[in-house]
C-alpha cells in the first residue's frame, strides 16, 4: 500500500541545514537531528490514501461535473449531445438527457471556439461569440460573458440556449451575424436525481442572465458546490427577477435602474453584483438575491482595469483581471490589497488559490500576501467544490495527483496514476477522484 505524503507550505523546509566545511560524512547525531526535525515539522509519515482506477467513460470535450455520488459528463450520440449521469462508485448510467439547443449542437459540428466580448463598452454589450475555429465565421452569440452548456447547482442542472426556431435578429442563412441580444432564449432545469425536466421558461429578447459562480470566459460544464439555488434575469430596462432553480418560480422582483449596453450582472453565491454605470466609471452594486434589496454600493477604488470582474472572496469583493486581482472591502468601499495573478479560483475561504507566471500561489484574503505552492504542482480543478483543490505534477512522465487544502496550504498526495497524458480538469468527493484526459473521464477510488 502506498504512503500518503503531506506537504505543509507554512513551515520551512528542513533541508536548508548546511554541513560545515570539512565534514563530508553525516554522523549519527546529525542524522538523528535531521530525522527529529522532519518529524517535528511535518509530522510522522502514515499509511493513507491511494488511488485505484474504478472505471472510465466518454467525456465529450472534457465536459465533467461531480457531486457526492454522481459523475456527469457529455456523450456524443447519433441524435446529438447528451448529458449522462453515472454512479460515481460503479460508473453505472443512472439517466441521460439530450442537450438539443443550438449551443450544444455547435460543439458537434465543425470545431468551434467561444470568445467572450468582455468588458462591455458603449454600443458593444457583453456577448459570447461562437466562432468556426477554422474560418472564424460567427455562428451565433449569447448576451452574456460566459456560455456554459450546462450549469450544476444544488440538486439541479440548468441549460440556457437560444429559443428553437429561425433567428429573429439581423442574421441569416448565410451565417453572417446572430445578435444574441435580439434573440429570445429558454432556460430549462433538470432534476439531478431523476433526469426529468422540472421547469422550462422563456427569456425574452434583450435579457441578461446570471447564475451563481458563473464568471466571464466559462464554458462547458460549470457549477457550484455552494447553495446555488437561484438565477437572476435582468431586462434592458433594468427590470430584474430572481428565480428559484428548484421550482422556476420568481421569488423577488425590482427595477435596478438603467441597464444599458455597457452594463452586466454577475452572481456570486450570496450576492448579485450589477455594474450599471456608463464606462469607464466603475460602480458596482450588491443585491441580496432573496429580496433584491441593496447591500452595498461602491465606486471601485484603485482598480484601473475595466475588464476586471467580481468573484466570491470570503467577506471581501475580489476583482479579477487577466493580470491582477484586487481585494475590496464593500462596506468601506476601500481597496485592501492588490496581487499579481493571471488566473484566480473563486472560493469563500481564508486563502484564495491563484496562478501567477511563477506557478500557483495561495493568497491570504485578509492581507493579499501570497506564498508559492511549489513542488512542481499545478492546479487541475478549475472550479472548487470545497476547501480542497485537486493538484497534479508530472515526474519522469508519470502523473501524481493530490489535494491542496486552501486554508492550511497542505498538499496530501493521493497517488501515482501512471502515464496518462495531459489532465484537463478534476473534481473529488473525498471517496472518489474524477479527471478528464481529452475526451475521456477516469474515476479513481480513494483508499484510506
Amino acid at each position: 500500500m502506498q504512503q500518503s505524503r503531506v506537504i505543509d507550505l507554512e513551515v520551512p523546509s528542513p533541508w536548508g541545514l548546511r554541513v560545515p566545511a570539512g565534514r563530508r560524512r553525516r554522523g549519527p547525531a546529525l542524522v538523528g537531528l535531521s530525522v527529529l526535525l522532519v518529524l517535528l515539522l511535518t509530522g510522522p509519515a502514515h499509511i493513507g490514501p491511494a488511488l485505484t482506477l474504478a472505471w472510465r467513460a466518454e467525456a465529450f470535450q472534457g465536459f465533467l461535473w461531480l457531486d457526492e455520488d454522481t459523475a456527469y459528463s457529455g456523450t456524443r450520440t447519433a441524435d446529438g449531445l447528451r448529458l449522462v449521469a453515472r454512479d460515481v462508485a460503479t460508473g453505472r448510467v443512472r439517466w441521460e438527457y439530450r442537450l438539443s439547443g443550438s449551443l450544444a449542437e455547435s460543439y458537434l459540428g465543425e470545431p468551434t471556439i467561444l470568445v467572450p466580448r468582455f468588458p462591455p463598452y458603449p454600443g458593444s454589450p457583453a456577448t459570447t461569440l461562437v466562432l468556426d475555429a477554422r474560418t472564424a465565421r460567427q455562428l451565433g452569440s449569447y448576451p452574456v460573458p460566459a456560455a456554459p452548456v450546462a450549469y450544476f447547482g444544488e440538486g439541479v442542472a440548468v441549460m440556457v440556449d437560444r429559443e428553437p426556431g429561425p433567428p429573429t435578429g439581423p442574421d441569416s442563412p448565410d451565417g453572417s451575424t446572430i445578435d444574441g441580444w435580439q434573440e429570445a432564449h429558454r432556460a430549462t432545469a433538470v432534476d439531478l436525481v431523476t433526469g426529468e425536466t422540472i421547469w422550462d421558461r422563456r427569456l425574452p429578447a434583450g435579457s441578461f442572465w446570471a447564475l451563481p459562480g458563473v464568471y466571464p470566459w466559462m464554458e462547458g460544464f460549470v457549477g457550484t458546490a455552494a447553495p446555488g439555488r437561484w438565477m437572476a434575469v435582468v431586462g434592458s430596462d433594468g427590470a430584474a427577477e430572481v428565480m428559484d432553480l428548484h421550482t422556476g418560480r420568481v421569488t423577488a422582483r425590482t427595477r435596478l435602474g438603467p441597464f444599458d449596453s455597457w452594463s452586466y450582472a454577475i452572481a456570486l453565491p450570496e450576492v448579485l453584483v450589477v455594474n450599471s454605470q456608463a464606462w469607464p466609471e466603475m460602480v458596482l452594486t450588491g443585491y441580496n438575491p432573496q429580496s433584491l434589496s441593496m447591500l452595498w454600493r461602491i465606486q471601485l477604488p484603485g482598480v484601473p482595469d475595466p475588464s476586471a470582474w467580481p468573484i466570491e472572496c470570503a467577506g471581501l469583493v475580489c476583482m479579477v483581471s487577466p493580470y491582477s486581482v484586487w481585494g475590496i472591502d464593500p462596506e468601506a468601499g476601500a481597496l485592501v490589497w492588490r496581487q499579481r495573478a493571471v488566473e484566480v479560483y473563486a472560493a469563500g475561504f481564508r486563502m484564495l488559490a491563484a496562478i501567477t507566471f511563477d506557478g500557483p500561489v495561495l493568497v491570504d484574503v485578509a492581507t493579499g500576501d501570497a506564498r508559492s505552492v511549489g513542488g512542481g504542482w499545478r492546479i487541475v480543478e478549475k472550479q472548487p467544490r470545497g476547501r480542497e483543490l485537486v493538484v497534479s505534477r508530472v515526474e519522469r512522465e508519470r502523473t501524481e495527483l493530490g489535494v491542496l487544502d486552501q486554508d492550511s496550504g497542505r498538499i496530501t498526495v493521493l497517488g501515482d496514476v501512471g502515464h496518462i497524458g495531459s489532465i484537463d480538469g478534476c473534481h473529488t468527493t473525498g471517496t472518489h477522484l474524477a479527471c478528464t484526459v481529452g475526451d475521456e473521464m477516469r474515476v479513481w477510488r480513494i483508499r484510506r
